[in-house]
């Protein structure tokens, strides 16, 4: 077998890395948990123990998401009989709304069986097939509403922590799938809250996936510069995880801004004052925020009259008075440097803490961000060559005014200026992505590489095919060197703006810091050798969003001989139980992938 060179430098640098252990990147002054620190350079193994009942109940509720889409239409008496489906509540739904015609029920013992409130599959398809002129996969179909598959949750899971050998079990946990926008990948992201003690200092952790980042490790590197340079922040860290026996992936392990991390970051128990921020919560200017607790949202007034006091502040020194401005404008700096555009003020992935001082009673309100995937070159705002005003302050939000954060400001570019030196330039990150590259590389080609099948660990039948479900471990080796990721068409919007660029991370970090180096005259010396850094090539692989179903139309192929009722673009088409398909004439889309667990 050939070695690349390239492959025995980074074979050499994770060896190194993990045989020395401890992360010396983070210096003396590592506040991490110990969780975090444990595992740098060490995966763990994490396995969720799942009783028989859930265990089929996660993979079956997926396997139906698809054949009952509309898209789809596959038969799978398992979906029908699932324990979601009431039969009894889906066949006065299916009366209601005229797919079954009721009117036509003469036969006694038919009109015996739908008054009974114990009502069988068989009977359920006796109806259908005597009274309507559905098949029972259309009656199923999602798009009738006869029963709702709930977002798995399970309160009965146990965990086994094995880091090198060691094993740490967890007696229970509440185990669930989590994330908002890539909740719909086919590889997911998954919660775990830790019912009684902690898991060496944490008790809530994430498990992401990193699906929207073909290099893997942009969250990774995100948490470690923010730990670095002294931001509240979040750690990151990398799991396998494990369903029962079953491999699961690798997933980046990250903790969450819960109650018990404010306790050991602050030293407030059990705090009331956590709100989790989006732009659907409202539309005030300022910010728009909801109790993280789901008990305390309707009785909370303390939101309220933060937004109170911000609308009547004129200052920056009246905010001081109960707003911590310099997180804020810390925040603000470290977004220019990574290139974040997913954490607008006004906006989600933003978490604001109510600190109430013991002795004097004075509150302060801190603002936290996490979910950095995105970042560093990634879809929006991708061009290094960007200056503060083009990156943050076109979003024009009334922070920036009343705390005077401009370009012009030397407080606040002192911030920029401090974390460039400390974190985001390229002496610092090279050398870290290298070593976090080589030790995770045997993790991600095991993750990536499908088996004989096609199928990759941990994946699950997606009714809408994503482009980035298709990242592949040769685009993690160039995505985290020089060459850049094209994504056409991710939206399925079909005009030539709808272009994403996701650029290699080492020459966003070369190109930025020569960029801002240049624009702001900071005197860049500490890492004068990249400067005039021009010694590498810039590749490009391109991806184009299809909207998959049946020849990529997004609909599904006729499961029978049906007459063409037209054809577009050479693709017929046809009419089955009202909906439209496709005719092929190579079935195979049509065979149903229908699993037992």
């Amino acid at each position: 077998m050939r070695i690349r060179p390239l492959s025995i430098l980074l074979l050499f640098i994770g060896i190194l890395g993990t045989a020395l252990g401890d992360d010396d990147f983070f210096g003396s002054e590592d506040h991490r948990a110990e969780i975090f620190k444990k595992t740098d350079f060490n995966v763990p193994k994490i396995t969720i123990n799942l009783n028989d009942e859930d265990y089929r109940e996660f993979f079956l509720s997926y396997q139906c998401r698809y054949d009952t889409s509309w898209q789809h239409l596959i038969r799978n008496e398992e979906c029908y009989t699932a324990p979601w489906v009431d039969l009894n509540y889906a066949l006065n739904e299916a009366f209601k709304k005229k797919y079954i015609d009721k009117e036509l029920i003469k036969d006694q013992n038919d009109l015996e069986l739908i008054k009974s409130q114990n009502i069988t599959f068989s009977d359920f398809e006796h109806i259908v097939k005597t009274y309507s002129n559905k098949t029972l996969e259309n009656i199923f179909s999602s798009r009738h509403e006869l029963f709702v598959i709930p977002d798995y949750v399970t309160n009965n899971a146990s965990l086994t922590f094995d880091l090198n050998g060691e094993v740490t079990n967890i007696s229970k946990i509440k185990f669930s799938v989590g994330g908002h926008y890539t909740s719909g990948f086919s590889k997911l992201n998954y919660n775990i809250s830790i019912k009684d003690g902690l898991l060496f200092g944490r008790k809530k952790l994430r498990l992401r996936t990193e699906v929207v980042d073909p290099s893997f490790i942009r969250e990774k590197l995100a948490y470690d510069i923010c730990n670095l340079i002294g931001l509240p922040s979040l750690s990151a860290n990398f799991v396998k995880l494990y369903f029962n026996k079953r491999y699961m992936g690798l997933y980046t392990m990250r903790d969450a801004f819960k109650p018990q991390w404010i306790e050991s970051t602050f030293g407030e128990k059990s705090t009331k004052h956590l709100y989790s921020c989006s732009s659907d919560f409202g539309k005030n200017q300022f910010l728009n925020c909801i109790n993280d607790d789901d008990e305390l949202r309707d009785t909370d007034t303390e939101f309220s009259k933060f937004q109170e006091k911000l609308a009547m502040a004129k200052t920056k020194e009246d905010l001081e008075e109960f707003f911590d401005v310099e997180t804020f404008m810390r925040w603000q700096a470290y977004r220019y440097l990574l290139g974040s555009w997913d954490h607008y003020v006004n906006a989600h992935n933003t978490i604001y803490y109510m600190n109430k001082d013991k002795v004097s009673g004075k509150e302060k309100w801190i603002p936290l961000l996490y979910d950095f995937d995105s970042d560093m070159g990634a879809y929006v705002d991708s061009d290094p060559k960007r200056t503060f005003n083009d990156v943050i302050l076109k979003y024009k939000h009334p922070f920036f005014s009343l705390m005077n954060i401009n370009e012009k400001n030397p407080e606040f570019m002192k911030y920029v200026d401090e974390y460039m030196r400390k974190g985001v330039n390229p002496k610092v990150m090279l050398p870290r992505i290298d070593s976090i590259k080589a030790f995770i590389d045997p993790f991600i080609k095991e993750d990536r590489t499908p088996d004989a099948n096609g199928n990759r660990p941990g994946r699950v039948s997606r009714v809408e095919e994503h482009i980035q479900d298709s990242f592949t471990y040769e685009d993690f080796l160039k995505n985290t060197e020089y060459t850049t990721v094209r994504i056409y068409n991710k939206y399925l919007i079909i005009e030539d703006t709808d272009v994403y660029f996701i650029r290699g991370l080492k020459q966003w970090f070369v190109e930025r810091f020569q960029f801002i180096c240049k624009t702001y005259k900071f005197d860049c010396s500490y890492a004068e050798e990249y400067l005039n850094k021009n010694d590498y090539k810039v590749d490009q692989i391109n991806y184009e969003q299809k909207l998959g179903g049946c020849l990529d139309t997004g609909h599904r192929c006729c499961k029978s001989t049906t007459t063409p009722t037209h054809i577009d673009k050479g693709i017929s088409w046809g009419l089955e139980d009202d909906e439209e398909c496709v005719i092929n004439n190579d079935n195979s889309n049509n065979k149903s992938n229908v699993k037992t667990y």
